[in-house]
Order: structure tokens, then C-alpha cells, then sequence
């Protein structure tokens, strides 16, 4: 349930290619916004790459945050 591996891979590529907002932020955003629908789309393509690249044979626990009920 550690959140750093995962934070280190999206950090890294956004660094590398570019994207994501100004500043640091810990939000996703108020469900249905285009931050929520772009947080969900960077979390399904980032999940599916490294599930493929790091955990091919193993056991890939991950709860989708962008499934979660987030109360603001």
C-alpha cells in the first residue's frame, strides 16, 4: 500500500514527457472535470504500461484511485 514506487513512475514520466498541471498537487479533482477524466486516463495507461513492463508474471495489486469516492 506504499504509494512511492507507483509516485516515482508517474513522476518520472511526466518529468520526461511533459504534462500534468503547474505546482505540486495531491488532488485529482471534483469527479467528472477534465482533471478527474485526465487523471483517470494517465492512471488506466500508466497502470496497463508498467503492469506489461515490471509485473508480467506477477501479482499486480492495485486499486484504481480514480474508482475511489473522494469527499472533499
Amino acid at each position: 500500500m506504499n504509494p512511492v514506487y507507483p509516485g516515482m513512475l508517474t513522476f518520472a514520466e511526466l518529468t520526461w514527457k511533459g504534462g500534468g498541471y503547474a505546482g505540486w498537487t495531491a488532488t485529482i479533482g471534483q469527479p467528472k472535470t477534465e482533471r478527474a477524466k485526465s487523471f483517470t486516463e494517465f492512471e488506466k495507461k500508466t497502470t496497463r504500461t508498467k503492469k506489461k513492463q515490471y509485473f508480467k508474471d506477477l501479482a499486480f495489486n492495485h486499486v484504481k484511485k480514480s474508482d475511489l469516492n473522494w469527499i472533499f
